[in-house]
């Protein structure tokens, strides 16, 4: 593990200025910035990259990638650093100890300190030297390439094979820049190695499922090991031995007894089914490909994944996980297994798995770990190839219960009451609005759930129907019907119905068939795809809705996003910077006024320090003032303010320090999705005070 730059040297600015990311002016800068810092002592040290990252002239990301375009390699430490896996101090004191004992690699002295984990580590290293990161999984792993060695190789040498195409070997190593091991490999296979990386933990993990698996399928009467064919016996260089690591396995038993483990899932059922076709064939006939499809899947599923992201680069295909809102790297797999993986992916989803020049997109059902799913397909061609992402809803799941009980989709005391009152009032009309991923379909769902009585009509118009509401008369518009979407929210006013939902305003002609149906007495719900309730407002009177807005006094519009819940088992409190607190508006809360927490990271939440999402509000309630204001063409500032005095307006970013005093989130977490109005600092409240607004305490506000 490598924290050594490109041996050509070079002049990181010069390359900046020459490549136009820096002018020369803000190179003088950033030199004149190193030097303050270098005044300070070694330990005030910056590096000129992360000087210019600091000073916001240049990206972390567009730092490497203008590294690797010249080929040259940013230190680890100073990569560490613009990651913001450890502190520059942190770094400092590890070169120092390094300096005792030049023998240790800056990472694994990083690690022995407990700075970062070993997940951290490889993923810093993955981009340093430009090399793919590969999860050495049996499922991910060309199984026939390992039969094709001694099995003490692996351990020894720490590496795996993972797959064989026209004689380029992509080979898993704890070491990538290990050029004694590949040239041997090469020369032994005849073939070219492409390196990836991988923990050694993870390769000695999976050696150790391999050879269990291997026991288990022996036949009970064999006395020796099986034998493959020419199993390769290599030994490196008489200099290597010195580096020689003890085999993973040297006194593991595998019949040593193991704790108690849950009932096995029939091997079938963990096998992905897609639109009545199985992956489950025998190991003999089972291809790569395959495994990995499955995989892919499985893992999703343990993961609590929502969306995968198949996503061609231009040296490996990278797969990333979206994990409560957030995209998270799984793995990388090698290239060539992309247009086998996306043509079989492409025949179960019913896609022509011809076309790779145009998107297509395609929903299906699936079974997989003995839970149904609902999948959601679309293609679309990049620049390196194509690039898939599957969507994955699972149908009749627990979670959805949850998300179909209004008080449980992360509302504040205050809120709840609000929008509950909203609810319980006839007529009227009520607009969701938040960017996709913002939980507007949730609480859409959980809204008319909450109506749902015995002596209510309730109809839905959806496109498609995501959640079933027993009890509810829910519509599918679908091209094939021979109307528009407008023309079926039209119909639905001959059916008396007392509650409308619409799963979203699409069009202008949308727009007017919804709000003919609240004026003609029914309650309508709606979303809307916008940043926030004022400029959502604005553009719909642009479109329509300012009729409404003359004739009735019931409208609202409740603006929302997620924000990932913190992990109940690895939170630790953590002071606030003032600065966070104005960038948010919240320059009259303290930073001491109450706890607030950060994340960790831990085995339970999969080392991401958050688990699972909640919602944080603004709920608009529209009253004279505003509706003159926005008929009068007002700016959406000038309707800021009048909705913050005249309509008593929670911002969403007081809504989100609530819950972050409660321990529901982070502070950071609500700075990275809350929309911020700058006409909010301008009437501050104190933290007191939004606390007791928030629980419901401040009967003006209700």
């Amino acid at each position: 593990m490598a924290h050594s730059p490109s041996s050509a040297p070079f002049r990181l600015g010069e390359l900046l200025v020459k490549e136009g990311y820096l002018t020369h002016d803000a190179l003088q800068k950033v030199i004149e910035t190193q030097k303050l810092h270098k005044q300070g002592g070694a330990s005030a040290y910056k590096p000129f990259g992360q000087v210019c990252v600091e000073l916001k002239l240049i990206s972390a990301e567009e730092l490497q990638r203008i590294l690797r375009k010249h080929n040259k390699r940013i230190l680890l430490g100073e990569l560490l650093v613009n990651m913001r896996l450890v502190r520059p101090l942190q770094v400092q004191n590890a070169l120092q100890q390094q300096s005792q004992e030049p023998k240790k690699k800056l990472g694994q002295i990083l690690l022995a300190l407990g700075h970062l984990n070993e997940t951290q580590l490889v993923d810093a290293l993955s981009i340093q030297l430009d090399v793919p990161r590969i999860l050495p999984s049996l499922e991910l792993i060309d199984i026939a390439l390992i039969k094709k060695f001694d099995l003490s190789l692996f351990s020894r040498y720490q590496f795996l094979p993972v797959h064989l195409k026209n004689d380029q070997l992509t080979m898993v190593m704890e070491n990538p820049q290990d050029e004694k091991l590949i040239q041997q490999i090469e020369k032994q296979f005849k073939c070219r190695v492409l390196p990836a990386i991988a923990p050694a933990s993870a390769l000695q993990a999976t050696l150790q499922a391999y050879l269990r698996q291997q026991q288990s399928e022996k036949p009970a009467s064999a006395a020796a090991p099986a034998t493959y064919s020419k199993p390769v016996s290599m030994t490196l260089p008489e200099e290597e031995d010195s580096s020689y690591i003890p085999s993973p396995l040297a006194g593991v038993s595998l019949y040593a007894d193991e704790e108690p483990q849950e009932p096995e899932i029939p091997q079938a059922a963990q096998t992905l089914t897609v639109g009545g076709v199985s992956l489950y064939v025998s190991e003999e006939q089972r291809k790569q490909e395959e495994t990995v499809v499955n995989f892919l899947f499985k893992n999703a599923l343990k993961d609590r994944a929502s969306d995968i992201h198949i996503e061609p680069q231009e040296k490996y295909l990278r797969i990333r996980y979206r994990i409560d809102g957030v995209l998270h790297h799984k793995t990388d797999l090698p290239q060539d297994l992309a247009g086998p993986m996306l043509s079989r992916l492409k025949q179960l989803s019913a896609l022509n798995p011809e076309n790779t020049l145009g998107h297509q997109r395609n929903r299906v059902q699936a079974t997989l770990m003995e839970r149904q799913l609902e999948l959601g397909v679309a293609t679309y061609p990049s620049l390196w190839g194509e690039t898939m992402v599957l969507n994955i809803h699972e149908r009749q799941s627990s979670a959805q219960d949850l998300l179909l009980n209004l008080e449980r989709t992360g509302f504040s005391p205050l809120c709840l009451q609000r929008y509950q009152k909203l609810l319980n009032q006839p007529g009227g009309l009520i607009i969701l609005t938040g960017p996709a991923r913002s939980g507007k379909t949730a609480t859409l769902y959980a809204s008319i759930n909450y109506l749902n009585q015995q002596n209510r009509s309730i109809m839905t118009a959806e496109n498609p129907i995501e959640i079933q509401v027993p009890g509810t008369v829910q519509g599918q518009w679908t091209p094939e019907r021979g109307d528009s979407f407008a023309e079926m929210i039209q119909s639905m006013g001959f059916l008396d119905p007392d509650i409308l939902m619409v799963s979203q305003l699409e069009s202008p002609a949308i727009l007017e068939a919804s709000t003919e149906l609240a004026l003609s007495g029914a309650k309508v719900i709606t979303s809307y795809p916008a940043f926030d309730a004022t400029g959502a407002l604005l553009r719909l009177a642009n479109q329509g809705l300012e009729s409404y807005l003359i004739a009735s006094s019931h409208v609202a519009v409740l603006s929302q996003r997620l924000v990932r819940r913190l992990c109940p088992d690895c939170k630790r409190p953590e002071a606030p910077k003032r600065e966070l607190l104005d960038l948010l508006g919240l320059v009259g809360v303290a930073p001491e006024a109450y706890p607030l927490y950060q994340p960790v990271g831990c085995a339970n939440c999969l080392q991401h320090g958050y688990k699972g999402q909640t919602a944080i509000h603004e709920l608009l309630i529209i009253n004279e003032a505003i509706r003159e204001a926005i008929l009068d063409r007002k700016p959406a500032a000038t309707i800021r303010g009048i909705a913050r005095t005249e309509a008593k307006l929670v911002s969403m970013a007081e809504d989100g320090y609530f819950k972050a005093v409660q321990g529901l989130t982070s502070l950071n977490e609500v700075q990275r999705v809350a929309f911020v109005n700058e006409y909010d600092s301008q009437t501050p409240w104190e933290a007191d005070e939004i606390h007791a607004i928030c629980l419901g305490q401040e009967s003006e506000f209700i």
